[in-house]
């Protein structure tokens, strides 16, 4: 994500504040609109009751024609106050720390943990796995059951993804078919075990599509640890992303391990 300019921050505080004074003063002339008919036929009706003299037709006039005169600005101002609730809506979805339709970690967020993680692996020497999870054939499921039966599979491998793991390891959406496992304290076997194991569990999972259908997903998985030649999460995430892309050129349905740089 690139860094918010200090002007545009600036910018998008002042306008955001003025919405919020704005959006007050909606609420303050609403209520202004819904006292002012009642206050008018109140006075019309309890004032010779209560010996008050019967307000000229002027003010009654003026009473009933004020809050016709406020509609506009009120419906501008009303406006605002909607902009700022749907601000705030948009707000509370980016700071979700999940994929709305998967419910593991979204891409943001993983990356967020998984830069932390890689961190301390290389402080304390501890290994540290990456795994990419990529659903075989996935446009096929689309073309042949519609949309809503790919978001069935994705659901059901994102489900399968994060059952195996442990309270501190990862899993997170990265991309519309990808899906990203960061293992701490893992190296390769662990690593190719963890992978080898998802990889035979989900052809086995009967997948009922929304129209009836019955499927099943197979994946492909690069994995790749941390290493001297590997030492940094935009480089765990390469070297994973190859082996990844290797595992599709070889056939699909398999694991592959990045291969060490040569020295």
């Amino acid at each position: 994500m690139s860094a918010e300019s200090p002007l545009i921050r600036r910018l998008r505080h002042h306008l955001l504040a003025h919405s919020r004074r704005r959006a007050c003063l909606a609420l303050v002339l609403a209520g202004l609109l819904l006292c002012l008919p009642p206050a008018a036929v109140l006075a019309l009706a309890a004032g010779p009751l209560l010996g008050w003299p019967v307000p000229p037709l002027q003010v009654l006039a003026a009473l009933l024609l004020v809050p016709a005169l406020l509609l506009p600005p009120l419906a501008l101002l009303l406006f605002d106050l909607l902009a700022l609730l749907d601000h705030q809506r948009v707000r509370l979805l980016d700071l979700s720390p999940q994929d709305d339709l998967t419910r593991v970690l979204n891409r943001r967020h993983f990356f967020d943990r998984a830069e932390r993680e890689v961190g301390l692996a290389l402080r304390h020497g501890t290994p540290l796995a990456l795994l990419l999870v990529d659903i075989d054939r996935l446009a096929q499921i689309n073309a042949a059951h519609g949309q809503a039966a790919g978001d069935r599979v994705l659901q059901v491998v994102a489900e399968q993804c994060h059952r195996p793991l442990r309270q501190h390891d990862l899993c997170g959406r990265h991309g519309g078919e990808e899906f990203a496992l960061m293992l701490p304290g893992t190296g390769l076997d662990g690593a190719l075990t963890v992978a080898e194991r998802l990889r035979r569990a989900l052809p086995e999972q009967r997948i009922v599509l929304p129209d009836g259908a019955v499927v099943s997903a197979r994946v492909s998985i690069g994995v790749a640890v941390l290493a001297p030649d590997c030492a940094s999460l935009p480089q765990l995430l390469s070297r994973a992303d190859e082996a990844l892309h290797r595992a599709k050129r070889e056939g699909r349905d398999r694991v592959a391990c990045a291969a060490p740089l040569p020295s």
